[in-house]
């Protein structure tokens, strides 16, 4: 092995960190597919490290994950993760959370600009049709219905053990073996 790159792709060990936008997609999913394509069967670690981003971009990301790639794609909460990154991680077929981790969740944020009203009110409706899918997308893959309301109207902050609780996570991270 040459670099540092070369050894983390020899370990299937993916991270993503920053801001989610099309770039950082692109990145994610091109190596996913590199992935899976030199080993069907062998997991992803996908290492999540984000304040989130752009939804439809991050739903690239779980369709990705969920109807192309075939082999198991394992998520770890590194450090805070938020908003997207929260729902991309949920969709690890395991979730492994770092013990001093914590995941946020919130309402989808809607950007005030001055728009025509006919044009607002097609967003509005966009808007509050991806927040239904993001909240039943959460439901889904954890026992957050007690706080569902509270996410969707403001933000909710789970630690390490919440996240068990909660099944947003699968099990606390120990020693790499």
């Amino acid at each position: 092995m040459n670099n540092i790159n070369d050894y983390i792709l020899s370990t299937r060990r993916i991270f993503l960190r920053g801001e989610i936008n099309s770039e950082l997609v692109t990145n994610i999913i091109t190596t996913m597919g590199y992935l899976a394509y030199r080993d069907k069967q062998s997991p992803i670690e996908l290492n999540i490290s984000s304040p989130g981003g752009n939804v439809d971009d991050g739903l690239s990301i779980i369709d990705y994950m969920e109807h192309i790639i075939s082999c198991p794609i394992i998520t770890v909460a590194v450090g805070s993760i938020a908003s997207m990154a929260s729902i991309i991680f949920i969709y690890g077929s395991e979730r492994i959370v770092l013990p001093s981790s914590t995941i946020m969740f919130h309402d989808m944020q809607v950007t005030n600009s001055y728009i025509p009203v006919n044009i607002a009110e097609i967003r509005f409706l966009e808007w509050k049709k991806a927040q239904n899918k993001l909240k039943s997308m959460v439901l889904k893959k954890t026992s957050l219905k007690p706080l569902i309301n509270k996410i969707f109207k403001g933000e909710v902050y789970l630690t390490a053990e919440d996240a068990i609780k909660y099944k947003v996570a699968d099990r606390i991270a120990s020693k790499i073996q």
